[in-house]
Formats: structure tokens, sequence, C-alpha cells
């Protein structure tokens, strides 16, 4: 287990004062990185070798989003890792050590050069550190479309402040500008984000929008660029919440 300590600090804040989703999303993504980076066999031997570790999946469990202010502690966890692949949890914990946000994640060891999947030896996984994974729910990494079709949304160009340090299209970047579309009244409280391919600074990015999925009340984006289908985020409410 590995954990990191945020204030929620202004800049952090959506209208209301209440802690940002994205922002909620970049403290579980800077927990899991710095992680990795405390594994020094593991972070040398994806250094040494141009692999990358790029999000696939991520599922979030929210129970409430943190005030401005609110002194928060960020936890992960490595449950379970294989040749192409590594799963964790993330976990956002209030002052009182109790769960504001949950995470189930899967990262992709990629070839930073070639863009196909970098394999890590079996060594170097059996060296990690693993922890069991916590109590949840946990949901399929495929999120399945509907055979209905989308409500066309308007296109948006990715902006050069919103890559990464691969020069890629952030993920949270890109559940901002999904965030986008989002109805003022629409309520949620569970997401599955799938990544799927890449985009970059310039890339002209299509927006689809599928009513009532995965449930009724439901609602699933997708994102594409000229390639192809990018990214898939589903909003929905959690059943008994």
């Amino acid at each position: 287990m590995f954990q990191i300590e945020r204030t929620v600090a202004i800049s952090d804040t959506a209208p209301g004062g209440c802690l940002r989703l994205s922002h909620a999303l970049d403290y579980l993504l800077e927990c899991e990185c710095f992680q990795m980076d405390s594994e020094d066999d593991f972070s040398v031997y994806l250094r040494n070798n141009g692999i990358a570790v790029f999000l696939a999946f991520r599922q979030v469990e929210i129970i409430r989003l943190p005030a401005y202010g609110e002194h928060l502690t960020i936890r992960t966890n490595v449950y379970d890792c294989k040749n192409f692949f590594g799963f964790r949890n993330t976990t956002i914990y209030d002052a009182q050590g109790r769960i504001c946000v949950l995470c189930a994640a899967i990262g992709a060891f990629v070839d930073h050069a070639s863009g196909r999947p970098g394999k890590v030896p079996a060594q170097i996984v059996r060296d990690l550190r693993l922890d069991p994974p916590l109590p949840m729910e946990y949901l399929s990494r495929k999120i399945t479309l509907p055979s209905q079709e989308p409500e066309r949304l308007a296109p948006f160009r990715v902006k050069e402040h919103e890559a990464d340090m691969y020069g890629h299209f952030n993920s949270n970047r890109s559940f901002d500008e999904t965030m986008e579309y989002i109805p003022a009244d629409f309520r949620f409280n569970r997401l599955r984000l799938e990544y799927k391919a890449q985009a970059r600074p310039g890339d002209l990015i299509v927006p689809a929008m599928y009513r009532d999925t995965p449930a009724p009340g439901g609602l699933t984006f997708t994102l594409s660029n000229e390639s192809g289908l990018c990214t898939v985020f589903e909003f929905s409410t959690a059943p008994g919440q």
C-alpha cells in the first residue's frame, strides 16, 4: 500500500466548493504514478526499456466529493500484475478515515516507440508488492455499446495544454471535455472509463452520447478521432444508491 496526502485547494473545486470530479481523478492518478516510481526495479525496467503504463480502464464509486480545505489521504494498492497488465485499487479517504471515492483500475504496459503491448518479465512482476483487493463490486472492463444510433455532439479539437508527458490527450482532460455534455440535472455516483486508443493535440474529437445505458437513466459517451474510437465513458447510479 502506498499513500499521498492532499488538501482540497481552491483550484481543485467546482462551483459550490466541492472537489471537482476530474481533480479527484487527478489525485488518483498522481498516487498511482508515485507508487510505480517507488517500485525501484519495476520503474527502472520500464524506463530502460521504453515501456509506459497507460490507463486502460477505471471504475469509480463516488460516496461523496470532499469540500474545499478538507485534508485527504489517497491510498493505492496493486492487487495483481500480469506480463502486460497491472490491477489496482485507489481510494480517497477523508480526515476521519471514511472513504470518499473508491476505484479499481487497470494499466496496460505499452512500448512507447511502437505503441504495441510491452511485456514486463515475470521476475519483475513477482517482485512487486501486492495487497489484497478491496471489497467492491468489480464490473467488466469492457463497456458494451448499445446497437441504437447515438446522438452526435459538437466536435472539438484537443488543445496543447490537455496533453500529458507523452504528448497524448490526458485521460482526465478528456473526462473534463466529456463533462461539458452532461445535463445540469443529471445525477450519478458510478463511472466506468475505458481507454482504447490515444489522441494527440490538434486531433478533431467527435463525441457521441447514448441515453439510458447501461440502465434507464444512465449515459454513455464515446470520443472518436479520425482513426476510430478513443474512449468510452459510462455514467450511472449504483444499485441501492
